[in-house]
């Protein structure tokens, strides 16, 4: 059946557009779909990729349509096979993805051509994140055709599947860079919420801690590269609301003050010193800042509120910015002697900003953010600071001199 689904697929992709052939090869691929013998077909050609002869490469068109036949089916049979046929078809991508993960530079010894083994590899890498990652979509396309009972059942087939996401996303992230944003897209798919009318479906922090993806991630969205440090600038200072606020959860939750990476967040620029840790944490500052601005226009009318949707949403920026600041300023670098949290000093530079400013605009999303920050320092603070804790108030701003305007 592998050889006859193969030669299909290279009619359907390398034949002759419309010609007899071409529509047979389509539809005899149609029918064998949704059969039995699909899935083993499907999967040898994975693991047996058939070659071209002139070249030996492994050939595209095969290649592809199992890769198709492997999405569709688990997407729409998952749930009928039985569980050793699941833990076949889980096991032989696993195979395909561990194979040259195993020795060093990520290639198997036990395979003579790396270039060929590195190419497999990265394949089926792809193939398992797409197929895992399509699982709570087809769930959520598909809840409108089940009962209730048929929904939870189902909810729980797949959240045992999750222990095998984030094995198959781990192994991608720490040996294949090239292929990380299919195993970053698979993971999204299954963050908690992904089935809104299912709330306690997916993964959660404490699942992707308890697999140590935590530091995998947080290497990811901060790492000591010059590159993705920028990236997340970029994405802070972004004139979308919708761009800024899912990057501003990714600060915010790894410095969030009750974070188990509350320790180590500033620890992952590698080996930037502090001024240079202190410089891009005060870009940071003023990006964030300059969100808390509300329009021209509107400042303009001299009102105090609006029910314009634009407005509205900055009021809802400002709270979650403030929030942000709070924990970054608490892990804030000290200076020479000193530990982390110069949290004071941080709001005095903010201060001085204030004093510095003649734009109405800033002016007032300053004060907004001092108000707040000081608000909620005091909530933080007033059960658990000693005498020894207290920071004196005569702290030069310059510590925070990076963030000027």
């Amino acid at each position: 059946m592998a050889e006859q689904l193969a030669a299909c697929a290279r009619q359907l992709f390398e034949g002759v557009s419309g010609s007899d052939e071409q529509r047979a090869a389509n539809s005899w691929l149609m029918q064998f779909q949704v059969s039995d013998q699909a899935w083993g077909a499907a999967l040898q050609l994975l693991e047996q990729p058939p070659k071209d002869a002139a070249t030996q490469q492994n050939l595209t068109a095969p290649e592809l349509v199992a890769m198709q036949i492997l999405r569709l089916k688990t997407q729409q049979e998952w749930r009928q096979i039985s569980l050793q046929q699941r833990q076949i078809v889980r096991q032989t991508l696993l195979k395909l993805l561990e194979a040259t993960c195993i020795s060093d530079g990520g290639l198997s010894a036990r395979l003579v051509n790396a270039g060929v083994a590195a190419q497999r590899q990265q394949k089926s890498a792809a193939v398992l994140a797409e197929i895992l990652g399509a699982i709570p979509l087809q769930i959520l396309a598909s809840e409108r055709l089940w009962t209730k009972e048929e929904m939870l059942d189902m909810l729980n087939v797949f959240q045992a599947e999750s222990e095998e996401v984030m094995k198959a996303v781990q192994m991608i992230l720490s040996n294949m860079p090239e292929e990380q944003s299919n195993a970053l897209r698979c993971l999204e798919g299954w963050i908690i919420g992904c089935v809104p009318a299912h709330e306690t479906f997916g993964l959660n922090a404490a699942h992707l801690f308890s697999r140590g993806l935590m530091d995998v991630l947080f290497n990811i969205a901060v790492s000591d590269s010059e590159e993705q440090s920028q990236l997340l600038l970029a994405c802070s200072a972004h004139k979308d609301i919708d761009v800024v606020q899912p990057t501003l959860e990714i600060w915010f939750f790894f410095l969030e003050e009750s974070s188990s990476q509350n320790e180590i967040s500033l620890e992952l620029f590698g080996d930037a010193s502090q001024e240079q840790i202190v410089t891009v944490l005060s870009r940071l500052v003023n990006s964030l800042v300059d969100h808390c601005k509300y329009p021209q226009s509107f400042v303009d009318t001299q009102q105090v509120s609006s029910d314009d949707p634009e407005i509205e949403a900055i009021v809802t920026l400002r709270r979650e910015i403030a929030d942000t600041l709070l924990s970054l300023f608490s892990k804030w670098p000290g200076g020479p002697g000193k530990p982390k949290g110069d949290y004071v000093s941080c709001v005095m530079g903010m201060s001085q900003m204030l004093s510095d400013s003649k734009d109405v605009a800033m002016i007032d999303a300053l004060f907004f953010l001092l108000s707040y920050l000081v608000e909620l320092f005091d909530v933080v603070s007033s059960d658990s600071e000693s005498e020894e804790d207290q920071i004196p108030l005569d702290v030069p701003a310059s510590v925070i001199s990076g963030i000027t305007r």
